[in-house]
């Protein structure tokens, strides 16, 4: 009887995250800003993503840590939509979200993104991919063109890890950097 109850919760508890993946993300970029000082900025989300017949809906709590003159650090979330097609092998996804972090020296600050990527398979457990993301900040003139390239790895049925290059231009500079992710089927 009581074999049976565990794996009734068990089964419940399982169905219950069916179709959740659950995700974070590293991003670091840096740029010399032409007088010999070193720009950088990081970005970690941690969140979870909903699969349904509408598309992909996901949300993360977010940190930033940025450096250009001082340090500044920010704390915040992001919601998110994904929805995509394949064209023979290639997937394509579009992305729309909106973010909202607490920046030190500048108080809340609000954005939406918009994004796109492309996603080859080269073998059964690699993907390439490439990708670009406008992201705009609401309340200032502050603006953030990135583009990534790199390749997605399943190390398992449940486990990808993503690693690539990113080329990012925010206000009149341009940042070389890395971007990665872990993400974990449920």
């Amino acid at each position: 009887m009581k074999k049976t109850l565990l794996a009734a919760a068990l089964l419940a508890a399982t169905s219950a995250f069916a179709g959740v993946t659950g995700f974070t993300t590293y991003d670091y970029d840096n740029a010399n800003d032409g007088q010999g000082a070193l720009r950088y900025q990081q970005e970690v989300q941690v969140g979870a993503a909903v699969d349904t017949k509408l598309g992909t809906f996901d949300g993360s709590v977010s940190g930033r840590w940025a450096t250009a003159v001082g340090t500044d650090g920010q704390g915040g979330f992001e919601l998110g939509y994904t929805n995509g097609l394949k064209l023979g092998p290639v997937a394509l996804k579009g992305r729309a979200a909106y973010g909202r972090f607490n920046q030190v020296t500048a108080g809340n600050v609000e954005y939406y993104s918009l994004a796109a990527e492309a996603g080859l398979p080269l073998t059964s457990t690699v993907t390439g991919f490439a990708g670009y993301r406008f992201r705009d900040l609401a309340n200032s003139s502050a603006t953030q063109n990135r583009f990534t390239v790199g390749a997605d790895f399943a190390l398992s049925k449940t486990v990808a890890l993503r690693a690539g290059y990113a080329f990012t231009k925010q206000d009149g500079v341009n940042l070389n950097g890395l971007t990665t992710a872990v993400a974990v089927k449920f």
